[in-house]
């Protein structure tokens, strides 16, 4: 049987994992504007569209924001698209961005970014290290990361850090590789393991 896309565990029950941020500036404009005057508002979405911006999407859809006189517009995100910037440039009212960690690391930089989180979309977070299986084979556990490779996004090495001190893992016994989004260093066999999101990951095929 082929081989099928299989999570290896999420790492962290946290319920801050895809962040709300704003201008400070953001809110005050907010609760100040004319109702008669349209207030214009974008988000920037951190990925390309996907469910976890449905409550986004679908607000949008439905006219939930124009019924609150609010003239709202969603720009697309996907690689190289970090909402965190671009909300403190001005360039966007809020934005959604895939960590809480994104926003205290931005405020604490040498050049703080001025945002703040106002909320959370998702309730437990869905970061995951994913494997091949085939059918029938037991779920991996977390020690089965130690002698093996995983590809890692440039933003996920502290997501490892945690997994290993929850789990007790020796991080000298993981080869970690720098990947981007797409499943194919897995898929082809250069990494045992890929980081990802388990809401959508494992159901992409070749």
């Amino acid at each position: 049987m082929s081989p099928k896309l299989k999570r290896g565990g999420v790492l962290l029950n946290r319920r801050s994992l895809l962040t709300l941020v704003c201008l400070p500036a953001a809110i005050l404009l907010a609760a100040t504007r004319v109702p008669a005057q349209p207030a214009e508002v974008k988000t920037q979405l951190g990925w390309l569209r996907n469910g976890e911006f449905a409550p986004i999407m679908v607000a949008e859809a439905k006219g939930f924001f124009t019924e609150e006189g609010i003239r709202h517009r969603i720009l697309d995100g996907g690689p190289a698209k970090n909402p965190v910037p671009i909300v403190g440039a001005g360039q966007a009212q809020f934005g959604i961005t895939s960590g809480g960690n994104n926003v205290f690391l931005a405020r604490l930089a040498k050049d703080p970014v001025d945002i703040v989180a106002v909320g959370t979309l998702l309730q437990q977070g869905p970061y995951s290290f994913i494997t091949l299986a085939n059918p029938g084979d037991p779920d991996p556990k977390p020690k089965d990361l130690e002698g093996r490779s995983i590809g890692l996004q440039a933003y996920g090495l502290i997501f490892l850090q945690a997994f290993a001190k929850q789990h007790s893992l020796d991080l000298a016994k993981i080869k970690v590789e720098t990947v981007q989004a797409k499943p194919e260093p897995l898929l082809v066999g250069r990494v045992d393991f890929l980081s990802g999101w388990v809401t959508n990951r494992p159901y992409m095929r070749t």
